[in-house]
């Protein structure tokens, strides 16, 4: 595996007052669940639940714990929220959250029951197992054990012990039925996502779907807040969904990630995805597109490749087209592609590598698929004093109109241009000159599937 590779993703905390705004979020947020590495957790899926597991979709009524004080506070009471879907074969989808938070936050893995009365949480990726009692009569469910949990809000989560008490839910499934934007399943996993939708999309129309991918080892939330796509989002009224990679890591295809190891379809995943959401929410079909950042951009260019059939349009932020995938790449039709890439950036060499092309040359390949004829280079004004300059190269005459641009950010890092956090020092500078989220957002709005 290239050794670039390895490091690429997302800080805990990026910038000047993100770690406040982090610990407001995840004040009281229910952290039940560790487990052991992904290939391990793998190996234990497919065991199943004996009878009298809490199989099913349950709500919590109430979640109580006692604060340093030893006062008794439910949880719920104070605007938290839990939904947990547990299904026969151990997997398990948990989504909560947190008080006065409109955002559900998702995790996935497996369970098991142990000694008839205990049953053991495993999230994908983590190393120990988290253990509650549990009882189950009828539609009620009750689950006991202590959790890590932030409840003074100062950053810090300590062990405390919380029983909650929940309500079965016979309209969901696991199929991700009754609760949107939770999950979807594919190739047997149970697989998360995050999804915003903004309040001006009508509930009888259709909207543009986004799909935006992480880089790793990261996540669809973090992705979402450093991004700033939300707001790109509510201006143009697309509905936004942000997945969650296997063990943080996307199946690009190129032999050099984790999920590629562990042979996860996550083009087959995406499938599954835009079927799922055109099927319960008011997408348009003909406008579907897919961007990502680090990782999860080397995978947007695969899908540019292997779903030209479903998407419209495709951006590709700090993340080349791996050579494997550029060797076989064949759409079906000309796909307009947007890219950038810093020329300093530390993590994904601008120089690209064993597994990636070189950033011009990605650019030169779409172009080359595309049909395109010429090409002009324009240097941008430099807006800001952020130590970068961005210059343009724009390809001409592309089949059917499509588009074929790569933005290059001289003396730029491994970050996302114009984001509304500030990235560490050592990710290398960020641009201000130009926004990717509004340059991403004005290309989508240009281009529908034939």
């Amino acid at each position: 595996m290239d050794g670039a590779l390895d490091v690429e993703g997302l800080p805990p905390v990026l910038g000047a007052g993100g770690g406040r705004a982090m610990r407001k979020r995840w004040a009281y947020r229910m952290v039940f669940l560790a487990g052991l590495p992904l290939c391990a957790a793998a190996s234990i899926h497919a065991q199943g639940l004996p009878p009298g597991a809490p199989v099913g979709s349950w709500r919590a009524v109430s979640a109580t714990v006692k604060d340093a004080a030893g006062q008794a506070r439910d949880l719920v009471a104070l605007g938290a929220a839990l939904w947990l879907t547990i299904d026969a074969d151990g997997s398990y989808v948990l989504v909560t959250q947190s008080p006065g938070e409109a955002v559900r936050e998702s995790e996935a893995g497996i369970s098991r029951v142990v000694s008839g009365a205990t049953i053991e949480f495993l999230q994908f990726g983590a190393t120990e197992w988290t253990s509650f009692t549990f009882s189950a009569a009828g539609d009620s469910l009750t689950l006991g054990g202590r959790v890590p949990l932030d409840l003074d809000g100062d950053g810090q989560r300590e062990p405390t012990d919380i029983e909650i008490l929940l309500a079965r839910q016979p309209a969901m499934t696991s199929e991700g039925d009754g609760i949107v934007g939770a999950w979807v399943r594919s190739s047997g996993r149970i697989r998360t996502y995050r999804m915003h939708v903004p309040s001006t999309v009508p509930a009888n129309g259709s909207a543009p779907l986004v799909l935006l991918f992480h880089g790793s080892p990261s996540n669809g939330r973090d992705t979402q807040l450093f991004t700033g796509f939300d707001a790109v989002a509510d201006a143009r009224g697309f509905v936004t969904v942000y997945p969650d990679g296997i063990a943080g890591s996307w199946g690009v295809g190129c032999n050099c990630t984790q999920a590629d190891a562990l042979g996860v379809d996550d083009v087959l995943l995406v499938r599954s995805l835009i079927g799922q959401l055109a099927r319960d929410r008011p997408v348009d079909a003909s406008r579907v597109y897919a961007v990502g950042y680090s990782q999860g951009a080397m995978f947007s260019h695969r899908l540019a490749c292997d779903l030209s059939d479903r998407l419209a349009a495709v951006a590709a932020v700090a993340g080349q087209l791996p050579r494997l995938v550029s060797s076989r790449c064949a759409p079906i039709r000309p796909i307009s592609l947007l890219m950038f890439h810093g020329t300093a950036d530390p993590n994904v060499p601008w120089q690209g590598g064993s597994h990636l092309l070189w950033a011009p040359q990605a650019a030169e390949r779409w172009a080359e698929l595309n049909g395109c004829a010429g090409k002009a280079v324009d240097p941008l004004p430099d807006l800001a004093v952020d130590g970068t300059t961005v210059t343009r190269d724009s390809y001409a005459n592309c089949a059917m109109d499509v588009e074929t641009v790569l933005y290059t950010i001289h003396n730029g890092g491994h970050t996302w241009p114009g984001s509304p956090l500030v990235f560490p020092d050592q990710y290398g500078p960020m641009t201000r000159d130009i926004s990717a989220s509004e340059l991403i957002g004005e290309l989508f709005s240009r281009h529908s599937l034939p």
